[in-house]
């Protein structure tokens, strides 16, 4: 569940965001319990004041 968003959101938010579908499942997300609290590299999820960060392996360290 994304917080103020509902059931299934995390999906039309990420298509709002312009997220490929590709990159999705790679994404780092962050819990605190069942509450979703961020998404890497996205803005948090209800906190204007933080952010996951995420530096992605690159191709030669194995993303494939």
């Amino acid at each position: 569940d994304v917080p103020g968003r509902g059931r299934r959101d995390l999906k039309r938010l990420l298509n709002e965001l312009q997220v490929p579908h590709f990159v999705r499942p790679r994404l780092p997300l962050l819990y605190q319990g069942e509450r979703l609290l961020a998404v890497a590299n996205l803005p948090a999820l209800g906190q204007a004041d933080c952010q996951l960060h995420w530096d992605p392996p690159t191709n030669a360290q194995g993303l494939s």
